[in-house]
């Protein structure tokens, strides 16, 4: 026998005059059966290597956690990839549906015939958990579009399970999910394609007729408004665009129980007239967020509503005319001494530095405040012209945040906890570091702990500035002056 079964060593015999094809084929068996104990062995010997690895050593809860939590973060990191890296984790990975039930494809052109069957077979794996669904054409086009909805074809066989959506939903298919019904559906996230006209472009007809008990987040930005049929007293988050200033109304009227509205691009007709018969008040809502086309559009919509329970409020404006911010006041004041604005977040062409203190200084609660001033491109002078002088975070507004001189007056945001700027920086480096030092360091005032400015130009520091800049940060405060 050339192979000792003890040892598995191999000893070469002495050949006896020539040998048959039975004898050789005999100590080719052999030697086969050889490698297959010995592969088996050194899986053992790596079994055991690996349970000595200090991740082995956690419950299978926390590791469930840990799995859950990349998976999560890593479109790249699915169970599959989990399950190939040894027998425990793949143990682990096929039998915990938590796992399965995030799902984030990215759709091509290209679409191997295993795909659906891979598919099918992932969404047996969630059992009966919520499913979190995302899907990502690559490419907006015909074949793309053929591709996700035979991905969708597979996906509303377990709409009973949807969870969430997050999707570019070609019109082609949108008669998959007009017949379904989606009990635990919460949150819903559709685009139409870019090269659909917005204004004509109208939502999935999946919301009617009790088909979403559950839905209460509705993102439904780039389809006709007026199109929509949502179960409106549901909503506890919407966001939609290019609306009129009595669209807005409808939505705040519909939606008793509306959290958060994010409404983008909104006009005031030149026909349309005040919203005069009464004040429109809305008990529930806690953030609004509102883009305008027309400046005339601000006054519009904040003096004819009152929001007790405003806490974060974003209003952006990019076109030439100055917008006041007399209607932000108005608004607080009207929203009775329940309205306590903790953020607030404005995008202006100008500074308007007189405009922006009187509001300010009627905003003590504010925690974080947001300001962007973009400048107008102009079609001959490009980016930067301006009909005025620049303007932007200058001496007197950085000084009225601290006490620099005269310490008998106020601050301004006294509970100011962040700070994030974008624009023209002309105040001088020194009192922009003395804010910073006294917001952060004095005594009896509520610290400033994040500041990020971004002004489009490198910044020019002394070498003591700098030293006392990085000296705040080891204390602990963020701050990001960058271009």
């Amino acid at each position: 026998m050339p192979v000792c079964e003890d040892c598995g060593e191999y000893r070469r015999r002495a050949v006896e005059g020539p040998q048959t094809v039975a004898e050789l084929l005999e100590e080719m068996a052999q030697v086969e059966a050889l490698m297959k104990r010995l592969a088996v062995h050194r899986s053992g010997l790596r079994r055991r290597i690996n349970s000595l690895v200090p991740i082995s050593r956690l419950p299978p809860e926390i590791l469930i956690e840990i799995f859950s939590l990349v998976c999560q973060t890593s479109s790249t990191t699915t169970p599959i990839f989990l399950g190939s890296i040894c027998a425990d984790w793949r143990s682990l990975a096929w039998n915990t549906p938590l796992l399965w039930s995030r799902i984030t494809l990215e759709v091509s052109d290209t679409l191997p015939q295993s795909r659906p069957h891979l598919l099918s077979e992932w969404l047996l794996r969630t059992n009966n958990l919520p499913i979190h669904i995302k899907l990502f054409p690559t490419e907006e086009d015909d074949a793309v579009f053929l591709n996700l909805r035979t991905i969708m074809e597979v996906l509303a066989t377990r709409s009973a399970y949807w969870g969430s959506i997050e999707c570019i939903l070609p019109p082609q298919c949108h008669d998959l999910l007009s017949t379904r019904h989606f009990p635990i559906l919460q949150s819903v996230f559709l685009r139409p394609p870019k090269g659909t006209i917005s204004t004509f472009s109208q939502p999935p007809d999946m919301f009617g007729d009790g088909r979403t008990p559950l839905l209460d987040d509705v993102d439904l930005t780039g389809y006709d408004f007026s199109s929509m049929k949502l179960p409106w007293t549901q909503l506890r988050r919407f966001r939609t665009q290019f609306l009129t200033v009595t669209e807005c109304f409808k939505v705040l009227q519909q939606c008793p129980n509306l959290r958060e509205c994010f409404l983008d691009n909104v006009y005031c007709p030149d026909h349309h007239q005040q919203y005069q018969h009464h004040q429109l008040v809305h008990e529930a809502l806690e953030t609004l967020e509102v883009t305008f086309i027309k400046g005339a559009a601000t006054s519009s919509l904040l003096d004819a509503v009152s929001l007790p329970s405003l806490r974060n409020l974003g209003l952006h404006y990019l076109g030439t005319e100055n917008v006041p911010l007399l209607p932000v006041i108005s608004l607080v004041s009207r929203s009775s001494a329940s309205c306590s604005l903790r953020k607030l977040s404005l995008t202006r062409t100008v500074f308007a530095e007189e405009d922006l203190i009187r509001c300010l200084e009627v905003l003590p609660s504010v925690v974080e405040l947001c300001l962007c001033v973009r400048e107008l491109v102009h079609p001959i002078f490009g980016v930067g012209f301006n009909l005025g002088a620049r303007e932007g975070l200058s001496e007197r507004f950085v000084c009225k945040l601290f006490h620099c001189q005269d310490g008998r007056q106020p601050i301004l945001l006294p509970n100011l906890r962040k700070f994030t700027y974008e624009g023209f920086v002309p105040c001088p480096v020194p009192v922009l570091l003395s804010m910073l030092q006294w917001r952060w360091r004095k005594n009896g005032a509520v610290r400033l702990e994040n500041v990020a400015i971004s002004t489009g130009r490198t910044w020019t520091m002394t070498e003591e500035e700098e030293a006392s800049l990085n000296e705040l940060r080891r204390e602990g405060m963020q701050i990001c002056l960058g271009p």
